[in-house]
C-alpha cells in the first residue's frame, strides 16, 4: 500500500546502526508503542518466521504523516479511501443489525 520494501519499512521502524528508528524514539518518549506499531511475526511460503508489525489507525496515520513525495501522497489518499470504505461498512452493518437507529 505504502509503495515501500518491507524490509525498508522495518528498518525505518527499527532502526539501524546509523540511526534510531520510528520504534526507539516513540519508546524513549514513552509514547505508548502499541498505539502505533504492535510486534508480530508472519511465517513465510517456505515455512521461516519473519518479524513484522501490526500497524494501527495511529500507526498508519503517523506513517502517512512521515512519508513525502508522491508516494507519501498516494499512500496518504489509499488510507484515507480505504478507511472510509471500512466506516461505511460498519454503518451500512449497523443499520441492517439495528434498523431505525442512526449510525
Amino acid at each position: 500500500m505504502m509503495g515501500v520494501e518491507h524490509k525498508r519499512l522495518l528498518r525505518k521502524l527499527e532502526g539501524d546502526k546509523e540511526r534510531k528508528g520510528y520504534i526507539q524514539i516513540l519508546t524513549e518518549a514513552q509514547m505508548g508503542l502499541g498505539d502505533f506499531f504492535i510486534p508480530s511475526s508472519y511465517k513465510d511460503a517456505s515455512g521461516k518466521e519473519n518479524k513484522c508489525y501490526e500497524v494501527t489507525r495511529m500507526g498508519c496515520d503517523f506513517l502517512a504523516n512521515k512519508s513525502t513525495g508522491e508516494k507519501g501522497v498516494i499512500f496518504t489518499a489509499r488510507y484515507v479511501k480505504r478507511f472510509q470504505e471500512m466506516e461505511n461498512q460498519i454503518r451500512r452493518v449497523s443499520l441492517t443489525e439495528h434498523p431505525g437507529e442512526v449510525a
